[in-house]
């Protein structure tokens, strides 16, 4: 299992977001096979709107990043720590009683990226953590 710091330094209360979205840089390296991913979205301090975190593809060819889970997980509001998982069928399929916030049952491209989409974020302190695990043939 490897884990990865997403945006170090970036999400602190020195950030004023506004609606700007941010997307950390692409992970993978295009060659390993299909992973399971969870995410760790831990807000300690939230003011404004709301944001959304979603993952993203990225085209080596075209060099660009495409909305994977469209639409995007539900919007957080409010301080907490919120866990997504991705992972192909099986995985994982009830979230309830879990402590998983939602649950995306697709494989993780090879090259991908997180997207923060925010909507009037005044302060925010936050950490996101993406832990990657190989599946298993």
């Amino acid at each position: 299992m490897a884990q990865i710091q997403l945006f170090p330094g970036a999400i602190s209360p020195t950030v004023n977001l506004g609606s700007t979205a941010i997307d950390s840089v692409q992970q993978g390296d295009g060659n390993s096979a299909a992973n399971s991913l969870a995410l760790v979205f831990d807000v300690t301090v939230l003011t404004g709107t709301n944001i959304l975190l979603s993952l993203l593809l990225f085209d080596p060819v075209s060099g660009k990043k495409v909305l994977y889970n469209s639409p995007a997980f539900a919007a957080i509001t409010a301080v907490g720590t919120y866990v997504y998982l991705f992972g192909p069928p099986g995985v994982q399929t009830t979230v309830t009683g879990s402590g998983i916030t939602a649950i995306i049952n697709m494989p993780v491209p090879s090259l991908w990226a997180v997207r923060l989409a925010p909507t009037a974020i005044t302060s925010i302190t936050a950490t996101l953590t993406a832990y990657t695990v190989p599946l298993l043939n």
